[in-house]
């Protein structure tokens, strides 16, 4: 290239009227700015496409804690419902502890009194009959009964006959727990 080329090439260059690009390509300012619209707008579709990506993360963050809350939610209902549980077992529990106490005269039918002064009673009729069947049905089940009759005619049908209290009420609370069938049996103490 002859040196007067090279100069005004230079010159022109100098007034800002174009760059000689890496390449040893002349660009003018008109290509770089098509080029700086062109990184505009690719930066600019980068940006929506970004953005989208972070509203997508947003909405499916959203979406996980709302089905975190709503877990939760049926977490809670679930403890609720055993605390509801847990409170009607004490009260049941409660109720088991107290043990119907009646005291009655009554006498042994159809076997040596053995004179104790407390008796588990787990039946009570008024027809000697019902109580011979009742008996039966008792021992098929395993418990050896007595029929007490009290003053006004009742039948009681006893499964435990003892001397002191204490043995007598876990006699009750033990057929209650063992056989839920029985859990209105109770405690007679014999008037003297």
């Amino acid at each position: 290239m002859n040196k007067t080329l090279f100069l005004s090439l230079i010159v022109f260059l100098a007034m800002g009227c174009g760059t000689i690009r890496n390449s040893g390509t002349t660009s003018f300012p008109d290509d770089d700015n098509k080029q700086e619209i062109k990184i505009k707008k690719k930066t600019q579709s980068q940006i929506d496409v970004e953005n989208r990506e972070r509203l997508r993360q947003q909405e499916l963050e959203k979406e996980k804690l709302r089905q975190q809350r709503i877990a939760l939610e049926k977490e809670k209902e679930k403890l609720k419902q055993q605390k509801i549980a847990l409170e009607n077992e004490k009260k049941k529990l409660k109720q088991q502890d107290k043990i119907i106490v009646k005291k009655e005269k009554v006498s042994v039918i159809g076997q040596k009194d053995n004179f104790a002064n407390y008796y588990v009673i787990i039946g009570s009729f008024r027809v000697l009959d019902n109580v011979h069947k009742y008996r039966k049905k008792l021992a098929k089940e395993g418990f050896e009964s007595t029929i007490l009759r009290n003053e006004t005619g009742l039948y009681r049908v006893s499964v435990g006959a003892f001397n002191n209290e204490n043995n007598a009420r876990n006699r009750v609370n033990n057929i209650r727990k063992n056989y839920p069938q029985y859990y209105d049996s109770w405690l007679l103490i014999r008037k003297k």
